[in-house]
Order: C-alpha cells, then structure tokens, then sequence
C-alpha cells in the first residue's frame, strides 16, 4: 500500500518520493483513516509538522476510538508532540 511505501521511502533518505508517494494514497482514499495516519507519520519524520497534524486530525475522524491512542505512542509522531494542535487533540496526559 502507498501510505506505507512512504514511510519506508522516508526510513530510507527518499523524502520527497515519500510524500509523494502518500499524498497519491490520500488522494486515492481520503477517508481512510489508516492512510491519513500514514501520512501523518510521513510528515512527521520530513518535518512539515502542520501537515502532519492536517492528516492527524482528518486520521482522528475516521479510525475507530480504540486506535486514538496510538499517536500518544508512535515514536514516528514524537516531533509533532511540541505542535500547539496536539494538546488540543489530545489534552496534556502522555499517555
């Protein structure tokens, strides 16, 4: 799947190919949540931290309430932790 690809694509030094490759996965589902929060991800680790939290939130809409604590976890998120969004998707507890 694309949004995955990305984030390999990123582990690997292939920024720009990584975002290109989950914007196509965003493009092609938008409403899938698993795919927003592989974007999100991707963005994270590239840097552009409102983008991130863009998909973040849109990821939010559209997984199941159980999963909402995973981003509280994903060391692929911990740069967009600092975001001043992030306390107001998620509160100040850590975990």
């Amino acid at each position: 799947e694309r949004s995955l690809l990305a984030n390999w694509l990123t582990a690997h030094g292939q920024p720009e190919e990584a975002v290109r490759q989950a914007e196509r996965a965003v493009a092609m589902d938008p409403k899938d949540g698993r795919v927003r929060y592989n974007a999100a991800c991707t963005y994270a680790k590239v840097g552009d931290l409102d983008k991130a939290i863009e998909h973040l939130k849109e990821a939010l809409a559209n997984l199941p309430t159980h999963v909402t604590r995973w981003p509280k976890h994903d060391p692929d998120l911990e740069p967009v932790r600092k975001h001043p969004e992030w306390a107001n998707l998620f509160g100040s507890e850590t975990n």
